[in-house]
């Protein structure tokens, strides 16, 4: 996703809104949510250091994003300061679609 936001295409995401604040997911089809993926993406071990994208042992992602679900001028640019637990982003995340 990061390569092809990287490339130029635009990304979308489907989530629950519970990934934003790094809160577990529930696989619940009624409370789907869009984002925009703005790119920043880093990866953490357990540690919280910086580890590449090939790593077996990532803790933790953070990459910025765009939310319709807020204000528009106090739509949180990132996701939380430390990014979310892997375990969140995988319960929340459903995919993505890439646009020109």
């Amino acid at each position: 996703m990061d390569k092809k936001y990287k490339s130029g295409k635009k990304i979308i995401m489907m989530i629950q809104p519970k990934m934003i604040s790094n809160n577990k997911g529930d696989r619940d089809i009624n409370s789907i949510h869009w984002i925009v993926y703005e790119g920043g993406l880093q990866l953490f071990d357990g540690d919280g250091r910086n580890v590449l994208t090939d790593s077996l042992h990532i803790g933790r992602v953070k990459f910025n994003i765009f939310t319709w679900g807020e204000e528009p001028n106090n739509s949180p640019r990132d996701l939380p300061r430390r990014g979310i637990s892997v375990t969140n982003f995988s319960t929340n995340y459903y995919g993505y679609i890439e646009v020109y």
